[in-house]
Parts: structure tokens; sequence; C-alpha cells
């Protein structure tokens, strides 16, 4: 299943370089007492130049031929200056940390502690030198495995730290960012990632933001990033580190090559292996130049760039850099060290993708041994050794011994890193797989689930401290154990376990990030008001640079200049996002589950959950292999009858995708002759028909039998989907014509209490805007509500909407006379009077143009330069799907001054906690950017974390003077009827379908775009 095979990236770590570092001052400030000239009649001065022997072979890598010379100049220190001395201290941990470095870290372990005895006695308790034995000793024990007796040590260094050297000494950095990599190691990402970012802030502060010390913090904290999804995010930091150390050091410097390498680690991640190569064949070349051709660094860029190259399939050009990578680590670090296991393990990979799975077998049971002689058989490395040499039994058809390898290897990682440790949900997960692909389904079952239930509570505590689209990617990153989970079939898994797994991944980025916003809101202390008032602000600016058409001479400073937003406006995101940190904590487990929800449906209602996952399915007989095939799966609850949720997988997502697009693109194109209407209404029938039968199979028919209105949760291309367009029950043409539907984002949304009124009340209603500074002849006038606002395609005026917002007016103050009603029409409709007036109204209503054009109608510096495999937009920093939505007011055309469009971004900034209606009468503004199992990212998600209660938004271009009608006649059934949004939209839409049928055409390209989403009663 999913991870089920490891190979090793090697990457350079900053604790390693760390290490070294503080090594090489320390033996560089002893070999200074004393001169090498008296060295063969001074003992000491003997011994400190076997030091300097000692650094210049350890920054070759020749740790071998250093542990002699250290040896002899601790011997020579003890018989000068006795056993105690600090100076002895000094020589004992320098050994030990060669003897690390080859792998011997049972001899190190106990020169460390008496390196740390020595100077605790000498020194103090509370000496900065302590820090530095603490900081190793703990280094040497994470090695080993032993997170828990690391950490203690760890965090008296840092104390140590902070009471002898203050709160920004660099020194303190040092510590930090050792114990973040420990935090980082054993899965605690929201502790590891304050500690990295406040010691890349020290090493800023004490050295400027271009010193090699910033650049290393910058490597690690974009190393978190990358672990938790952020590819964007690392990818923006490793570049940045990059930069520094060419210009600090030199294009050829190693710590150059290490960067490199962290870089092209992520663009590997994120698919784009033809601009990762080269930078691993650059970090090669320079590691090669600068340390020659057998360091140990040498060989950790040779097997980075076999991992690539046997990635895209070239077995054959990987092989020869893993058997060089194999040689230089067995003759520099013996044939026993820890990195000689990672080569083995990953050539063993190589062969096994190759087939070769006997040439597979013998290195993955070496790698094993030598990681359990390294590191004892209780280390998390043994454990991954475990698991893959677990899956190539499995190919040779070795089941028995096959299992007992996962199943220790899950109790190696439930020992080492505790129950609840994401490793744990992935060491489950692949022996729940293993299992099922045995014929042991029923046994695979509760793995599975207990991974599920680990990867929910990781999820959670994972996604504080996140910006909102680092919550994003890292939802992505989690989302494959849900996926294994409900690929079980039905009779293992209660229907209420299966759906209880949907409503936990179901619209969550919306749900975290509106508990976040109303708890940093409700208790704001003078810190958080102030982040608020800068977040409003840099998301303002932000929106207006990315709605200018920037000249291409200067693209390149406009796309720094949105960088450099995007990057402060995340990091205002994580502080609010930690800001709420310690309540959602308390409120982890405080879950929802499916009889919640059922409880929350209306008697008269049905609701159906649907939900986009990656099937998994196990061979179907010997000599095949698994599959993965994205599928939709319904939930169906019924209001008033709290049983078991009825279940049913709907089968392949990609035909029922491909039907959706044929659907829209049918109703979203008017045809004008009779012939060609009556052409375009027979296709687009069949394709309802079709439609209707997927989508609603006769289990679902029967569960939804008597309920009249329809609570629908779409997901992936079902959210562009009009539900009440397809087939019609008991002849009718139209679903509509039966039931009224309405959409929520999930289930769990149904119980989303009310938000507390700040609004005044009344309406507030917008039409006609003056989209140019200048007067527009009528004659111009557009008859869609659709545009991109550039010199090449306007916005046109919309003459429908001016009558449009009048009539609506008018007929609020005949049943609302108490009742304020303010319009913003022509000039007066500017985005300055929007933001000031909208938080007031009870009811909104906006008749403009809107826009979701993606790429067709954003400026080019938001725009990815390229496509991924299949399709996928490359993220970078500064690609907000809430810029690519927007609505036209007053001056839009004038994309120079920028003010005239308000973004989907801008309206988050909103508080319309008060608003009970928003009708953004205008095209596409039920459009937005997909995000796996959320609610598109558009102008709807934003009105509804603003805080509006229902919206009616559109699903394509809609015309002006038929779209008027209906808005008319949609409020005159909401108020004089008083009947529910949702009704009163079905109830104009009938009118239109009875007007337009009249005249021969039932038309629905006209009147069936807007759709009803929210918490109507």
């Amino acid at each position: 299943m999913v991870d089920a095979l490891r190979t090793w990236q090697l990457r350079i770590r900053t604790v390693a370089l760390v290490i070294a570092i503080s090594l090489s001052a320390l033996l560089v400030a002893l070999a200074i007492v004393g001169q090498p000239a008296l060295a063969q009649n001074d003992p000491l001065a003997r011994a400190d130049a076997l030091n300097q022997e000692v650094i210049r072979l350890h920054q070759e890598g020749r740790y071998a031929e250093a542990v002699p010379r250290a040896r002899e100049a601790l011997a020579l220190r003890e018989r000068v200056l006795g056993p105690s001395h600090p100076d002895v201290a000094a020589s004992l941990n320098n050994l030990a940390e060669l003897l690390r470095n080859t792998g011997g870290y049972a001899l190190a372990r106990p020169l460390y502690e008496r390196a740390l005895k020595i100077d605790e006695q000498a020194l103090g308790p509370d000496h900065p030198t302590l820090a530095l034995r603490l900081n190793n000793l703990a280094e040497l024990l994470q090695d080993t495995g032993d997170y828990s007796g690391a950490k203690p040590l760890l965090e008296r260094a840092l104390r140590i730290k902070e009471q002898a050297l203050g709160p920004t000494h660099p020194d303190l950095a040092l510590s930090l960012n050792n114990l973040a990599a420990l935090l980082h190691t054993t899965g605690d990402y929201v502790a590891a990632r304050p500690l990295y970012e406040q010691a890349l802030r020290i090493f800023e502060r004490a050295f400027g933001p271009t010193h090699p010390s910033v650049a290393t913090s910058l490597n690690n904290l974009a190393d978190l990033l990358q672990a938790t999804g952020d590819y964007a995010g690392a990818k923006f930091l490793h570049e940045r580190a990059i930069r520094i150390n060419e210009q600090a050091l030199g294009p050829t410097h190693p710590n150059v090559a290490t960067s490199l390498n962290n870089l092209a680690s992520v663009l590997q991640d994120t698919g784009d292996y033809a601009r990762a190569r080269p930078l691993f064949e650059r970090a090669l070349r320079i590691n090669e130049q600068a340390l020659g051709p057998t360091h140990p660094n040498v060989a950790t860029s040779l097997n980075n760039l076999a991992n690539l190259i046997r990635t895209t399939g070239d077995y054959a050009a990987a092989l020869p850099l893993y058997e060089r990578a194999l040689k230089i680590v067995e003759q520099a670090l013996g044939p026993t060290h820890r990195s000689v296991a990672v080569t083995l393990n990953n050539l063993a990979v190589l062969l096994q993708s190759a087939g070769d799975y006997a040439a597979a077998k013998p290195l993955y049971e070496r790698a094993l041994r030598v990681a359990e002689q390294v590191l004892g058989p209780t280390h998390p490395d043994v454990a991954a050794a475990l698991n893959n040499l677990a899956l190539v039994l499995m190919e040779t058809g070795e089941y028995t011994v096959a299992r007992s390898l996962y199943e220790r290897a899950l109790q190696i990682t439930e020992a080492a890193l505790g129950p609840f440790h994401p490793d744990v949900a992935t060491r489950l997960n692949n022996l729940g797989g293993f299992l099922w692909e045995a014929g042991r389904p029923h046994d695979a079952s509760p793995k599975l689930a207990r991974a599920v239930t680990i990867m929910r509570a990781h999820t959670a505590r994972g996604l504080v401290g996140l910006s909102h689209r680092q919550k994003l990617a890292f939802m992505e990153a989690t989302s494959h154990y849900a996926d294994s989970f409900l690929s079980l079939p039905p009779g293992l898994v209660p229907s209420a376990d299966a759906y209880g797994s949907v409503l936990d991944r179901k619209n969550l980025l919306f749900r975290t990030l509106a508990a976040e916003h109303t708890l940093t809101e409700a208790n704001p202390g003078p810190h958080v008001i102030a982040l608020l008032r800068e977040y409003t602000d840099i998301r303002r600016q932000l929106a207006g640079l990315t709605v200018r058409v920037p000249d291409p001479s200067g693209l390149q400073q406009y796309q720094l200049q949105t960088s450099t937003l995007s990057q402060r406006l995340e990091a205002l995101e994580a502080d609010l996002s930690r800001a709420s940190a310690a309540f959602r904590q308390a409120q982890v487990e405080a879950r929802a589950g499916p009889s919640d929800v059922c409880a929350a449906i209306p008697m008269d209602a049905a609701l159906i959950d649907l939900f986009w996952y990656v099937r998994y399915m196990p061979p179907a007989s010997p000599g095949t292999r698994p599959t993965w095939t994205p599928h939709y799966i319904a939930h169906i609850l019924r209001g008033g009858k709290c049983t078991e949720p009825i279940r049913l997988d709907l089968g392949p997502a990609a035909p029922v995708d491909e039907d959706v697009r044929k659907f829209r693109e049918a109703l979203s194109r008017e045809a004008y002759d009779p012939p060609a209407r009556e052409l375009r209404a027979r296709y687009r029938k069949t394709l309802a028909a079709r439609l209707k039968a997927k989508l609603f199979p006769p289990e679902i028919q029967a569960a939804i039998e008597g309920k009249p209105r329809l609570l629908i949760s779409p997901d992936g291309a079902l959210a562009l989907l009009p539900f009440a367009l397809l087939q019609g029950e008991d002849g009718h043409e139209f679903l509509l014509e039966t039931r009224t539907i309405s959409y929520v984002p999930s289930g769990r949304d149904l119980l989303r209490a009310a938000p507390s009124s700040s609004a005044s009340g009344g309406l507030f209603a917008v039409g006609a805007p003056a989209f140019d500074r200048a007067p527009v002849q009528v004659a111009q006038a557009g008859s869609q509500r659709a545009g991109c606002g550039t010199p090449e395609d306007p916005f046109l005026p919309l003459p429908g909407t001016r009558a449009e917002v009048q009539a609506i007016t008018r007929a609020y103050q005949q049943t609302n006379p108490t009742s304020p009603a303010t319009v913003l029409e022509g000039a007066q409709a500017t985005k300055a009077a929007f933001l000031e007036q909208a938080p007031k109204a009870s009811v909104l209503h906006l008749a403009t143009h809107a826009y979701f054009g993606g790429e067709d109608c954003t400026p080019a510096g938001l725009v990815p330069e390229q496509r991924r495999p299949g399709g996928e937009p490359r993220a970078f920093l500064g690609h907000n799907p809430l810029l690519l939505a927007g609505i036209a007011l007053a001056g839009a055309n004038d994309r120079e001054k920028g003010d005239g469009i308000l973004t989907a971004l801008e309206v988050t900034a909103l508080d319309l906690r008060g608003t009970d209606l928003v009708v953004l009468s205008a095209c596409d503004t039920g459009l937005g950017t997909p995000a796996r199992g959320q609610e598109l990212l558009g102008l709807r998600w934003a009105f509804a974390y603003a805080g509006a209660r229902n919206l009616v938004t559109s699903l394509w271009s809609v015309p002006d003077a038929e779209t008027a009608t209906l808005m008319t006649r949609f409020y005159t059934a909401l108020w004089e009827n008083g009947v529910s949004v949702p009704a009163a939209l079905r109830a104009a839409q009938l009118e239109m379908l009875k007007a337009s049928r009249a005249m021969g055409d039932s038309a629905p390209h006209a009147w069936g775009a807007f759709v009803a989403s929210g918490r109507s009663d």
C-alpha cells in the first residue's frame, strides 16, 4: 500500500553541521595552545599538533585515520594534566565525536559521559561548555534512537545557554536548532517550528540576513516545511539559502552543495525531476572538487542523484552511482556504518524496482544486520529496514516471514516514538495492506482504522501554527490513510466509522480557520489586535498589487513584491493560528460524529455527503499489481431517523468528472437558432440522465424516498454540478421540479452555530457600477455578467443590474418598512464604500461582473510557469487561490489604480457574522480553486469564512436581463412568502422554467446557474 517501500534521501542535517562546527571550533582553540615546533619535547604541544591533524582529517572525512591521533592526544593530556582536567574532557569529546562519525556509538557514549562529568566538576553545572557536552551526548542518543533520553539533555543545554549568554546569543540559536531537530524527528512539528523560527531570527539579528548561519537555519526550517507537505514554502527558503551561501562562501563551497541537494529533494518530491537533476549533479561536482572523490559527502550526493534517476525508471544509469556510493562509505566509514546500511537499502530498492528480487533480498538483509549492529535492535531505522525487507519477501511469496517483520517494525516504532507518532500510522498502514493482500482483510481492518485515528490527531496538531496554504499542503500529505481505510470492503467497516473518517477530512480547512478566527477575535490582547490589523492591511496590499497588469519588463520585480507580501501574509496566518492553539488543543477530541450530524438534519430532508478518494485494490491474482483509482463514495443520512449512514461506492471518478464537464458545457452555452437549440437540448438531457444514473443509483433513490429536501455536500468536480438540473423523477425533466436542493460543504457544517450578530440589519444592494472613470455608451453594454477587466477584455456596463437593485430595494421596503435599505450605483459603488457598508447589512446583494478566470483573468506573475505531469499546477509562494476570484466595482477597468476589484482574499477580512444572506448576482461566483476534500476556494468560500449564513452563487456566466428577472422573483418568494433561501430560489427558477417552456424551450442556461448554500433551516 502507500508508503510500503522506503528509500533514504540523505540530507546533511543541521544537527550534524552544528556538531561539526562546534567540534572544529573547539579543536582549533585547543590547537593554538603551545607551539607545534616544540611538539617533540613538549607532550602538550604534541597533543595540540595532533589535534590540528585531527581537524584536517575530520574535515576531509577521513575519520578512521583521525581516531588513532585523537587517542594519542587524549593519552598525552591524561598523563600530563591528570584524568580530571577540562582539556582532557575536550580530548574525550573529540575522540567520541570521531567514533560516533564512524558508527562506534557504544565506544563513544562513555567518552561523552566522562567528558560531561569532568566539566561539571571542574567548571560547575551551569557553564556554557556543559551545553556543548550535553548537546553532543544528546546527538549520540538520537543516533541510537533514544529520543526520550536525548530530549532532557538538549533542554538542559538550552537553559544553560539562555542563563549564561542571554536570549539573543548565536550559541543559543544552535541549541534551539538542535532541540527543534529532535522534535522534528519525533513528529512534533508544532513544537519544532517556533524553535527553528526563533533560531533563524537570532542568526539574522546577530549576523545579518546574508550570513551562512542564516542559510543553515533556513535549510532546517525548509526541511520541516517539506515534511509537512509545504513544498512551495520549503522551495522558497532553500532558494534563499543557496543565494546566501553562494554570495558569502562562493559557488563551489560544500555548503552550497548542501543547499542545492536539499532544494533538489523538494523538487523531486513535487515531481519536477527535470529541474531537480541538474541541482543534484552540481552538488556532486562541488563535493568532488572541494572534498575529493572519496569523501562521505560525495557518497551522499551520489546516493541522492541515484534515487532521482531510479525514480525516473533509468535503472541502468542509477546502478553504478549506488555502487560507487557504497564503495566510498565502506572504505571511509567501515563496513558496519549507518551510511552503509542506508546505501545498501537504496541499492536493494533499485534492484527490487527492476524486478530482481533475488539480488535485492541479500542486500536488504545485510542492511538490516548493519542497522541492528550499529544502532541496536530497537532503533527506528531498523524498523524501516524490516519494512523494506518484508516487502520483497511478499513479492517472493514468503508471507509468514514478511508478516513477522512488519509486526516487529510496528513494535519497534511504537516503543521508540510512542503509540501516536505518525510513523506508527505508516507501519499500521503497511501491515494492514500486507494483511489485505495476503487474503486477510478482516485482520487488516483494525490496523487501518487505528492508522486513521492516529493521523486524525496528528493532523489536528499539525495544522496549528501553519498558514492557510500550508494547512492545505499538510492535509494533502496525510490524506492517503483515509483512502486506505475507505477502500476496505463495506462489510468490514461499520458505515458510521467510514463516514466518521470522511467527516474528519471534509472541509477541514474552513472549519479549522473559522475556529481559529473566532477564538483569536473573542479574546484579543494587544498583540493579537496588532496582528489582526496588519493581517487585514497585508491582504489589501496583496490584492491591490495582484489585480494590476504588470508591464513585461517589470515582471520580475512584480513577482518579488508578490512573494514578499505573501511570505508576510503566511507568517501572520501562522502567528494567529498559534494564538488560538491552546484552546484548540483542548478541543481536539470534541468532534461531532455521524449521529450528531444526523440529529441536525431537518425531518423532511436527507443529506447526501459525497467524497472523492483514491481507492486501493489488492492484486486480483498472483503476479498482478495492486491498483489505485480515484472513486466517489456517498454517505446518506435521513433526517428524523438516525440509523447507520447508508454507504455506497459510486465507482471511478474519471467518467463522472468527464460527464460533469460535458454537462456544464452544454448548460453554459446558449444556442440561438431552433435546430441548434433542439440538438443541444437532446445532448443535455442525455448527459443529465447519465449523471443521474451514476449519482442516484437505486440504493440512494430508496434512501431519499419521502424527503422533499436534499442537502448535498459535493466534492471534487461534483462541486461544479447543478444537481437540480439532473434528470427529474416521475417523468419530470429536472430534479428541481420535485426536490428543494441546497448545498453544504460537509455534514459537520450543519452543526455550526449561527455567528453572533454584529450587523445593524437591513439591505445593502450594489448594482451597475461605473467600471470606467469616463462615461461609456450604453451601446457598449454587455449581455453577460463576466469579463476580466483588462484592456483586451474590459468589464462592460450592465444596465439590467440597475433595474435589478431598484426592484429588489422596493420589494424589501414593502415587506420590511422599518429596516434600512442602502443602494450603491454608478460611481458611488466603490470598493471603499462596499467595505464600509457591507458589515452593517443583514442582506447583501451584489449585481455586477465577477470572475473566476484562473490563468485567463490573472496577472502573469501569479500563473505557474509550467504544469506537473497530470496537469496539476506547480505550487509556488505567492500563488494564493483567493486572488484568482473577484468582483468588479466602480473603476474596475482601471487596473493601474487597482482599487476597483474586490478579491476573495479581501472578502475574508470582512466581519459578516451578522449577515444572514449574501447574493452574488454575477457570473461564476460559485467557482473556485479545487482542493481535495475542501469547498472550492473562491468567492463563496470567502463570504462564508467572513461569516455569511446563506449564499446564492452562480456556476457559469449568466445573462444580464434574465438574471435580473430571476432575482426579483427570488426575493419576492423570500420576503413575501416567508420561505427559506433554497425554497425561494427553487420557486423563482420554477417560474422561469414555466415561462421558458411557454416559449418552447426550458432554457436552463438562463436561470439554472444559481445555487443556494449555507445553513438555512
